[in-house]
């Protein structure tokens, strides 16, 4: 338990400069699109209150940024409650809400690609997609009855599965390479990461932040002694 709840403190710090972002798109988004399946390419079902939902679910990730530290300790939990709900749950939900159309099939799978891009670990990925479907499964049979697979097709099963296990593949080559990138930093270079994980307005050269150089360099240094005797020669010669 304590591993994952390290893990989701990575996620969100690795996630933290696109949350405005995400939130942006999230909350403008869900009912834009209202319009989109009702108005320019009809659907069977749609759900302005859904989405509207949706939208006040993502107002924290908007202005994360503006939060206090009380509030930005706490996202964390905030951010792996939401996850499920805003992801995986609509997308299954209105996916079983319109019978397995090919516009959700399609949809659903965009939003798992979003999903794996925003956690790129893949055990909480299936955890949270297999939660989302059931969430979204049992809020269907519940509000109807029965759930319909009037327009299901056998050919959404490969796809889907290609598109999540090319993802989390990719997404993971890519972030251990990060963390890679960052220890060979830290090898090569001690001044250098410290640079790097400042932030952006102190990202302009040594000379602004000196005082935080001279701060952090015993530690560095100190990490650069076990990274020499734990990482094999081959993975930490200079950039």
């Amino acid at each position: 338990m304590l591993r994952y709840n390290q893990k989701v403190l990575d996620i969100v710090e690795q996630a933290e400069p696109n949350l405005p972002v995400i939130g942006l798109f999230a909350t403008i988004g869900y009912p834009l699109f209202y319009i989109v399946w009702t108005k320019l390419l009809p659907q069977p079902y749609e759900s302005l209150l859904l989405r509207c939902i949706e939208a006040f679910i993502s107002l924290p990730w908007l202005f994360y940024p503006f939060l206090n530290k009380k509030y930005k300790d706490l996202f964390p939990i905030y951010f792996i409650i939401s996850v499920p709900i805003l992801l995986p749950f609509f997308f299954y939900f209105m996916l079983l809400k319109n019978e397995w159309s090919f516009v959700w099939a399609m949809s659903s799978t965009g939003g798992l690609i979003l999903l794996i891009l925003i956690i790129y670990d893949w055990v909480l990925i299936c955890l949270i997609t297999v939660l989302g479907f059931a969430l979204a499964y049992a809020a269907v049979l519940f509000l109807d009855g029965h759930v319909s697979y009037a327009h299901f097709q056998l050919d959404y099963i490969p796809t889907y599965f290609f598109a999540l296990i090319t993802s989390i593949v990719k997404t993971n080559t890519l972030f251990g390479g990060i963390s890679l990138l960052r220890l060979r930093m830290v090898y090569a270079n001690p001044d250098g990461i410290i640079i790097c994980i400042l932030p952006p307005t102190l990202q302009t050269g040594k000379a602004n932040c000196h005082p935080f150089i001279n701060l952090f360099k015993g530690k560095l240094a100190g990490f650069s002694l076990v990274w020499s005797n734990t990482v094999p020669s081959a993975n930490k010669e200079p950039l």
